[in-house]
C-alpha cells in the first residue's frame, strides 16, 4: 500500500495542501537520508551542466553522460572522476550541504 501511495504522489507534478507544497519520499533512516543528501551540491552542479543524475539506494550516485551511465559509491570518488574527465573544474568546490548525522528533512509531526 505504501508503495502505491508513493507512486501516485510521484506521478503528480506538484501537490499543494493549504498553500504549502508537500513532498513524498521513501522512508529512509536518518543516517541514509544524511548520506544521500551529501550529493546535493554536486547534483546541482551537474544539472547546471545539463548532466542527468540520480541517487541509487542506499547512497550512490548514478551519472548519465554521453549515453553511458556510471555509479559512484562516494562523493569524493565522484568529484575526483568528474574533474578528471573535465566535467567539473579543478578548482570547483564540491561541498556537503548537510552535515552527516543530521536529517536533511524537517520533521513535521
Amino acid at each position: 500500500m505504501r508503495q502505491k501511495v508513493l507512486q501516485a504522489a510521484w506521478s503528480k507534478k506538484e501537490i499543494v495542501v493549504g498553500g504549502n507544497r508537500i513532498f513524498f519520499s521513501q522512508d529512509f533512516s536518518i543516517k541514509i537520508q544524511a548520506e544521500r543528501s551529501r550529493y546535493s551540491a554536486l547534483r546541482k552542479q551537474l544539472r547546471q551542466k545539463n548532466v542527468k543524475s540520480h541517487i541509487v539506494y542506499p547512497a550512490k550516485l548514478r551519472v548519465f553522460l554521453d549515453g553511458n551511465e556510471t555509479i559512484y559509491s562516494s562523493l569524493e570518488d565522484t568529484s575526483r572522476n568528474l574533474k578528471k574527465i573535465g566535467l567539473l573544474d579543478q578548482g570547483e568546490p564540491v561541498t556537503q550541504e548537510t552535515e552527516a548525522g543530521h536529517a536533511p528533512f524537517k520533521k513535521v509531526r
